[in-house]
């Protein structure tokens, strides 16, 4: 998808590298057939973007009770800123009004840029910085100058920094500090050359950074990251953030590869966040990470973290409970990651969507998984492709809904080959933590692994309907449909999940495993293949061919499980229970229901 800016008023410097006509165009990496949960807004507050990224349909997930004769049948659910100056105020600026396309819809914002330019081939330290002829050429310099709100920071194409990036200036509401490329050619490059980051954003907030190319390694491993942004913390020598919250931190379009972090440790690897103990509590609101690459790092992906999450059930917590919120993780890339590939704690409104994660989790001695959220609510994890995640120590699933979550919607996701399954469940029983309201819906599932489903804890109100599940036989660890267990040893099991019109086509030798089968339940599902079904808890089963147009043929992509699709004759076809405020579209996009029948299974068969 592009961008376009045209320009509006101002009198622009004659000498900007790029061409100024009408407009210029910024690629993103916004897929084809984006479309958020919510408007994306700029500079909005919390107060309005604080309910608009939970589905509405599951602030209460009611399911009907009504019955039908066409085995439709029903079920019931119960269910600050730092203000500086710098010595070049009076220069010239721009003014440009920003037309920025999601989808149709438009955001506008105007803007006064002051334009800095870095050129680490020909630039001096010695000149003004305020033109591509005038440009300085150190990291240093950058990082010695207080910078105005609206300053607009641009680094050469093809540059490399061997230092990091560390800016001391925040921005303010509708006047962001941007750092960004210029010119044509490869991106340019902050090689943190061992320290503790390439990129650190300490205390700030209003600040952007995008179209980098990110490294940082070392002979050893260490405490390590590409970018990490921290609120709380120094802000000068001496002065340190009193508390409150750190806005709208953007980063964009960036490529990090090689972090020579610490060993599956998820505090270090790509993309950190951590909310730091302060004077006072802090946390982070309208957080962007877009279009980022994150490959070989030796910790994590992108962590999301804080010092703020003491409540109940959580025994490792420090301050008490202040959340951070609105954060957007969408369309990156994750890949050879050795510990987590997504992990997000203590945010209310956290949004994961359109992310791909392949061969995460590949340490030992630690419990990693693809993506999951943690001590969090109102998570929403969606359209996104988690593949060959590992288990060589515990967990290794696709997806996770972890201790101390609550409204968590996890839907129109693909998961295959996957070592630890599909999805993790689960809630620290020893320390009374909950994981409660949960909704899995409209996701495929394709030769994943250990187990489809890992139940362990007292979670409660889990409601998992119309995804399908295909499974091969010959895989290299046999899968079992469900494992439902306490939490180590200490007694306390799951306290309710349900399973309906969801289809389950399983050629594979593992065997079930359930400590409660009275709050476990399997209500109108298709159940094929060669799998032993029948020490399930199950009713208005369907044991039949499911007549996928091409089961197993998914390959690499969201867009690749069209034989996930139903054919004309399907057993599937207005089969289901009728489920009210369940999302109005299956996997593909379809409404649901068609006719007022539901289908079984994450695609709704239209003619």
């Amino acid at each position: 998808m592009k961008k376009t800016f045209p320009i509006v008023a101002g009198v622009l410097s004659l000498t900007l590298a790029f061409s100024l006509t009408s407009c210029f165009t910024v690629e993103e990496k916004i897929p084809v057939d984006f479309e958020p949960t919510s408007s994306y807004t700029a500079n909005s507050s919390p107060e309005n973007q604080s309910q608009s990224q939970v589905p509405s349909d599951i602030v209460s997930d009611i399911v009907s009770d009504t019955a039908s004769d066409n085995n439709t049948n029903a079920i019931t659910s119960d269910s600050n800123t730092n203000t500086v100056s710098d010595n070049a105020s009076s220069k010239t600026t721009s003014t440009i009004k920003v037309e920025v396309e999601f989808n149709g819809d438009v955001e506008k914002m105007e803007a006064s840029y002051k334009l800095y330019y870095v050129d680490s081939i020909n630039g001096n330290d010695d000149n003004d910085g305020r033109t591509p002829d005038t440009a300085w050429k150190s990291m240093k310099k950058v990082n010695k100058t207080q910078f105005d709100p609206g300053s607009k920071i641009l680094f050469k194409a093809g540059g490399i920094w061997d230092e990091p990036l560390i800016p001391q200036s925040s921005g303010t509401k509708g006047k962001h500090i941007v750092f960004d490329m210029y010119g044509k050619g490869n991106k340019p490059i902050i090689n943190g050359d061992g320290e503790n980051a390439a990129v650190s954003l300490s205390a700030l907030e209003y600040v952007e950074v995008r179209n980098f190319e990110i490294t940082n390694t070392s002979e050893f491993e260490g405490n390590r990251k590409g970018v990490y942004v921290t609120a709380g913390g120094q802000v000068s020598a001496g002065v340190y953030r009193d508390g409150g919250i750190s806005n709208h931190i953007y980063l964009i379009n960036l490529d990090i590869h090689d972090v020579s972090a610490q060993g599956g440790e998820r505090w270090n690897g790509g993309i950190i966040f951590i909310s730091q103990l302060a004077k006072n509590p802090v946390a982070f609101n309208d957080i962007l990470i877009q279009g980022c690459t994150v490959k070989d790092t030796e910790g994590n992906g992108i962590t999301f973290a804080s010092d703020y999450n003491k409540r109940t059930g959580v025994y490792w917590s420090t301050g008490d409970y202040f959340p951070s919120s609105n954060v957007t993780v969408r369309n990156n890339f994750i890949a050879n990651c050795a510990g987590d590939g997504i992990y997000i704690n203590c945010v209310n409104y956290p949004l994961m969507e359109y992310n791909t994660l392949t061969n995460t989790s590949y340490v030992g001695g630690g419990a990693y998984a693809g993506m999951w959220p943690h001590n969090s609510s109102n998570a929403v994890m969606q359209y996104n492709e988690a593949y060959d995640i590992k288990k060589v120590g515990g967990d290794g699933m696709g997806f996770d809904v972890d201790i101390n979550c609550e409204r968590t919607v996890v839907q129109y996701n693909y998961s295959h080959d996957n070592e630890g399954g599909f999805l993790l469940l689960c809630t620290d029983g020893d320390y009374s933590g909950f994981n409660r309201d949960i909704t899995v819906r409209y996701n495929i599932s394709q030769n994943d692994m250990d187990a489809l489903f890992t139940l362990s804890g007292p979670i409660s109100d889990v409601k998992i309907y119309n995804n399908s599940f295909y499974v091969k036989d010959g895989l290299k660890k046999s899968t079992r449909l469900i494992g439902s267990y306490n939490w180590a040893g200490s007694g306390k099991s799951p306290l309710d999940a349900r399973f309906t019109n969801n289809i389950f086509y399983m050629n594979c030798t593992g065997e079930d495993f359930l400590i409660n089968r009275d709050v476990i339940s399997f209500d109108t599902n298709v159940f094929y293949g060669s799998y032993d079904f029948s020490k399930l808890p199950q009713k208005n089963s369907i044991y039949a061919d499911p007549k996928f147009v091409n089961p197993g043929s998914g390959k690499i992509g969201i867009n690749t499980v069209d034989g996930y699709k139903l054919k004309e004759g399907s057993p599937c076809i207005d089969a289901g229970k009728t489920l009210l405020h369940n999302g109005g579209k299956d996997y593909f996009g379809i409404q649901v229901p068609q006719n007022g029948k539901f289908d079984i299974g994450a695609s709704e068969y239209v003619k």
